[in-house]
């Protein structure tokens, strides 16, 4: 109908909104399209320019899409973005439910592993990836390398230090209560840098002897001056 500039374009949208609304799946999407004007004067000042507007949207929508390759889901991923990033502006308590395309791949991983593995069952391999980021400025982005690393841990079992580590059973039931906060089995703080007591009192006694020797030649020239000294 867009193609075509059928003028019965706007009346059949809203119909079908109606009937999606109303009708269908006993009116579980009552209120879906409530936000949507299509009688506002954005889109014209009457019936045939509302539906002209509409309908040049719609075909450069159809054209946009053609041009990408069928192979992907090019509405779906577009959808999928814009929930992300209504999810990251919007505050935790509306995003709660949202979990982005990256962590749903590593999961899905990790469960075709174990599907092929039941060994993997037995034993328990956590990881904190807590410091593998790509910073931006509403939400942290997962990259490639990242979820690379993540399952490539997870199906060697490898163990890094203040990354992963092999965990058994006991110790979390009897240690931790089943509790599976991955910071208490890995730690990403790093240990304090030793101070060496003996050199940091060398390193004073020395600067206290360069102060004198300056002290003593400062007052020198202030004696000169005819003026008190330190």
């Amino acid at each position: 109908m867009a193609r075509t500039q059928n003028n019965e374009l706007l009346h059949t949208l809203q119909k079908g909104f109606k009937y999606i609304e109303n009708e269908s799946f006993e009116s579980s999407f009552l209120g879906l399209f409530f936000e949507i004007n299509l009688d506002s004067e954005k889109l014209g000042k009457n019936y045939n320019q509302r539906n002209e507007k509409l309908c040049k949207i719609i075909q450069k929508i159809a054209e946009g899409i053609a041009n990408f390759s069928t192979d992907t889901d090019i509405l779906g991923d577009a959808y999928e973005y814009l929930i992300g990033q209504f999810a990251a502006g919007s505050g935790k308590k509306t995003g709660e439910f949202y979990i982005p395309q990256q962590i749903s791949n590593i999961l899905s991983q990790i469960v075709t592993l174990d599907s092929q593995d039941q060994s993997s069952c037995k034993k328990k391999k956590l990881d904190n990836a807590s410091e593998y980021f790509e910073k931006e400025k509403r939400q942290n982005k997962l990259l490639d390398v990242h979820i690379n690393k993540i399952v490539d841990t997870y199906q060697f079992r490898k163990v890094e230090d203040r990354y992963s580590r092999r965990v058994s059973i006991e110790e979390i039931e009897e240690k931790n209560d089943f509790n599976l906060n991955i910071s208490r089995y890995i730690s990403t703080s790093t240990a304090d840098k030793e101070i060496d007591l003996h050199e940091v009192h060398i390193s004073l006694m020395e600067a206290g002897k360069e102060v004198a020797k300056y002290t003593d030649e400062h007052n020198q020239f202030l004696k000169e001056l005819n003026l008190e000294g330190l």
